[in-house]
Formats: structure tokens, sequence, C-alpha cells
């Protein structure tokens, strides 16, 4: 028997090339992974940049001058207004007086307090509706309404025939009236203040003299007015004058 292996076959080398598959060259970096590696890197480095120019910016404002905010500075609205307002006549929706009332001759001496004997009130629009009332029903009998100023439930002084004009009360005084009936309400610590506030302002206007006096209503005339609830609180301050005022 011949043994096959101890003659073996002579293989071509293009056999070799034939039997052994061909491997295609591998690179560490594919062309396209380039461009985009070089497109994120280039993007980043923007991003980094940009964000260091707005953080440098807002460092120098910090450092450099203060931030001015929309409520600093003079130029801005007060948004809450003030404590105790004085609304003028146009707010309230006066009319003219049908005849201009007597000039003042300052400074007064004397503030009268009386009530309006009407619903009470805790706006503004309701106040103002009140004293507008207020002014056409005095239109029956006076040529304006016969206050100088109203101080509403709202906190708020209410201009009537104001500083310079005299009242049908008294010709040397100021006439302060609360919207209410006080004969069954009762006055805030918001009215007082603001009634007080008005007449420190009168003071120092020079409206009102320095050592003026105050009474109320029912202490000139008969009436009612201003209320005993007024009557009790205005009779223990400083200067409230007793007794009856002589005309």
């Amino acid at each position: 028997m011949v043994n096959d292996n101890a003659n073996p076959k002579c293989i071509s080398i293009d056999a070799i090339k034939a039997e052994v598959p061909q491997i295609k060259p591998t690179y560490i970096f594919d062309c396209r992974q380039c461009l985009v590696t070089f497109v994120v890197a280039f993007v980043v480095s923007m991003v980094v940049v940009f964000a260091i120019g707005i953080i440098g910016t807002h460092v120098t404002i910090a450092t450099d001058q203060p931030l001015v905010l929309a409520y600093d500075g003079d130029n801005t609205i007060d948004v809450e207004p003030p404590r105790h307002q004085l609304i003028q006549r146009f707010r309230w929706g006066g009319d003219p007086p049908l005849k201009q009332p007597k000039p003042m001759k300052y400074p007064a001496d004397l503030v009268i307090i009386a009530h309006t004997a009407t619903k009470s009130c805790s706006t503004i629009p309701k106040c103002s509706q009140i004293v507008a009332a207020v002014q056409k029903h005095h239109f029956q009998t006076d040529t304006d309404i016969r206050y100088n100023f109203l101080i509403g439930g709202d906190g708020n002084a209410y201009v009537g025939r104001g500083w310079g004009a005299t009242n049908p009360q008294s010709n040397h005084s100021i006439s302060v009236s609360f919207i209410g009936n006080y004969l069954r309400d009762f006055l805030s610590e918001d009215m007082i203040e603001a009634l007080q506030e008005l007449l420190a302002e009168g003071v120092a206007l020079g409206k009102l003299d320095d050592d003026y006096k105050i009474v109320c209503h029912n202490q000139t005339k008969a009436t009612l007015s201003p209320g005993v609830n007024v009557y009790k609180v205005i009779q223990t301050w400083s200067r409230f004058l007793p007794g009856r005022l002589r005309s």
C-alpha cells in the first residue's frame, strides 16, 4: 500500500492566496469620525467661550456698578399708595360750587368735628359715591358741600371745601366730617390717624394755628352730630375744648 502522507502534494502560491481571506487594512481614525469629533469639539469650545463672556459681564456689573432694579430710583412708580391719601374733588366726582365761598383768613384756630349721618364706607369708590351724594344734598340749601374735609372708613381724607374756603358753621374754622352714622358706628384707628395727619398737615401749611382747638358739632348747635361714639373719642384729646361754643 502506498502512504499518501509520505508524498505530500505541492500547493502553489496562488492556491494559498485563494484559500486565505483577504483582510482590509484598518486605520486608527476613520475620516468621518475625525470630522464629527472636530465639529463637537468646536461647538463645545464656542459654548464655553460664550458662557465665560456672559459670566464676565455679570461680574463686571456686580463689581463696577450696582444693579439698578425696576423698582429702584426716583423714576419708578410707587406700587403701594400712601397709608392715608388726600382724595381731591375731581377724584370723588365733585361738582363746582354754585357760588364761590368766602375765602378763609389763615390760620384757623378751631376744628369742628361732624358726621354725615349716612352709611359708612371702606373703599375709595364707595366713599366717593357717598361724598358726591352729600354734596348734592347740600346743594338743596347751600352753594357747596358744607365740610372742608371728610374722613372715610377707608382711612382717606376727601377734600370738600378744602383749606381755602370758609364753612357755614364758623367762618374761622375747619369743618371735618366722618363718613357714617356714629350713633351706631365706631371710628377705626385708620380714621383717627387720617384726621390727626390731616390736622398736622394743616398746621405745617399754616392753615391751622399751632394752638388750635377741637370741638364737636353738637357743641355749636342743637344736633346729634357727630354722634356719641365720635364724641367719646374726641373729648379725650388734649386739644378738645369742652362746653358750649358761643356763636
